[in-house]
């Protein structure tokens, strides 16, 4: 990577950060690029030189928490090397639907707006492949049976989750009171097992 592309890449996640703290704190719909030109103290023309929009801001800092959730899977999965393949894809998913962090509100956000902009909606589904290409490669490596999570039909489900922790707390209930979901997800892995 060239020193250039090392800047750009540097100023491009400094604007994000920033954008990010205004998205969380104001809300995406309320915040303005003044709101984020202003919090990363930088010019007006020096953010619009990466940034035309907001929008394009959210849709990059998306990608960022994609970072954070592969971090959040290697992690987990390091401190739990005696549970079944299947118990850890049940409590990844948990953890990926219900656990509070700024990236899920951050997506939830994005979902949000791509109810109204097609564009935008484009963007989601090509994260979606994106994001079911990866699981299925990672399920190949001793993870088969936990396949059916990557389809649209699961992936709907925890798209309804996201969007409804923009409104409701649902971390506490989901994570360490109920095995609801648990037992959802445990259910349809099962369901589809069989089905094969």
């Amino acid at each position: 990577m060239s020193a250039e592309s090392r800047i750009t890449q540097k100023r491009k996640r400094e604007i994000c950060m920033a954008a990010k703290d205004v998205f969380i704190r104001k809300g995406f719909k309320n915040a303005t690029m003044e709101d984020v030109i202003e919090a990363v103290g930088m010019s007006k023309g020096g953010v619009y030189y990466y940034y035309k929009s907001t929008v394009e801001m959210l849709i990059d800092l998306c990608f960022i928490g994609a970072e954070f959730r592969e971090q959040i899977t290697y992690d987990f999965q390091k401190e739990h090397p005696n549970m079944s393949k299947e118990d850890i894809m049940v409590e990844l998913t948990l953890i990926k639907m219900f656990k509070s962090s700024d990236y899920i509100k951050l997506y939830s956000m994005l979902l949000e707006v791509s109810a109204t902009d097609a564009d935008v909606r484009k963007v989601c589904q090509a994260m979606e492949q994106a994001q079911i290409k990866d699981f299925i490669e990672s399920a190949g490596h001793g993870l088969e049976e936990i396949i059916p999570l990557a389809n649209e039909e699961f992936f709907m489900l925890m798209k309804a989750m996201y969007v409804a922790q923009l409104y409701f707390d649902l971390e506490d209930l989901y994570l360490n009171r109920s095995d609801l979901f648990r037992d959802i997800i445990r259910n349809y892995i099962r369901k589809h097992r069989k089905e094969k």
